[in-house]
């Protein structure tokens, strides 16, 4: 089940995948030092994959977790289909 849904939208002032990180932390209350290098290529993917689609898209968004043989977690960008409700995973 997807822990986010959205839309796309557009926004007046173009952002970075650092500042995006950013006010993400902020807005959980988590310290900003905490942000490496990996962690922002992740929400440098995520701009990457919803600037493709056009405004008023649909979206959802969900971790995949993998425990054997190590224990790894995914960010997965899914595309909500209109009237079917199917997600349909694009990556």
């Amino acid at each position: 089940m997807p822990s986010e849904f959205g839309v796309v939208k557009n926004i007046d002032t173009p952002i970075t995948a650092m500042e995006l990180a950013e006010l993400d932390y902020k807005s959980r209350n988590k310290d900003i030092q905490l942000l490496t290098d990996e962690t922002v290529k992740e929400y440098e993917w995520f701009l990457e994959k919803v600037n493709v689609h056009p405004e008023h898209t649909p979206m959802a968004v969900t971790w995949f977790e993998k425990i054997l043989p190590k224990k790894e977690r995914s960010l997965r960008l899914l595309l909500i289909k209109n009237k079917m409700k199917r997600l349909i995973k694009i990556l």
